[in-house]
């Protein structure tokens, strides 16, 4: 990944983030809403670090270039994602879903 910013763009991903799963994983997708289970409780932002740190193992985009812009006490959120223009982050994140 370049380190120019020129090189980069930023893609925000809607998400609807359920909490208390057994693990991490991307459970499916309604319309532009990726709905996502992680495993651990809403308490103290604990998820919402989870969360980021998550889509970054899923995408390989370093954890301090995604940030919750909304959404921050919700179950849906708005997170944007600085990426390289040749990313498509959403398409990262669904990719080991079964075709539908």
């Amino acid at each position: 990944m370049s380190d120019s910013s020129a090189d980069k763009l930023t893609e925000v991903l809607k998400l609807q983030v359920k909490t208390g799963a057994d693990k991490n994983f991307v459970e499916g997708i309604k319309d532009d809403l990726i709905k996502i289970r992680i495993a651990c409780e809403p308490k103290k932002g604990k998820a919402n670090k989870v969360l980021i740190k998550f889509i970054s193992r899923k995408t390989g985009i370093p954890r301090n270039l995604i940030k919750i812009i909304s959404g921050e006490k919700s179950a849906y959120k708005m997170v944007s994602v600085q990426k390289p223009k040749d990313y498509n982050i959403y398409d990262m994140l669904i990719k080991d879903l079964p075709a539908s």
